[in-house]
């Protein structure tokens, strides 16, 4: 099913794959209309290698962000995050009750 060759750094893998029909519909027009891509298979790649990159740099970001928490100026932040968004809960309640009021 797969091809390696040597004397390049990839390998060719023939794949069959059934997409949902919403995601054809957007692999088509991508590759046919806008000609973003070369091919079907060149899309998919292209999707898989962004996915991979991105997947690594989420877990990342992750670790990140709580650490940030975990520290004074995060627990600041969130401080301040938290209580701006009570004095935005308690404004809209407080306008509601007036309007039902009326």
């Amino acid at each position: 099913m797969g091809e390696r060759n040597s004397n390049q750094g990839g390998e060719r893998v023939a794949i069959s794959y059934k997409m949902p029909p919403n995601i054809y519909e957007k692999v088509n027009k991508l590759v046919y209309e806008e000609k973003k891509f070369s091919t079907i298979s060149d899309c998919i790649t292209q999707a898989l290698i962004y996915f991979i990159d991105n997947h690594n740099d989420v877990g990342q970001f992750k670790e990140l962000f709580q650490e940030y928490l975990a520290s004074e100026e995060g627990q600041d932040m969130m401080k301040k995050v938290m209580k701006d968004l009570l004095v935005d809960v308690l404004t809209s309640q407080q306008s509601l009750a007036k309007e039902e009021s009326r």
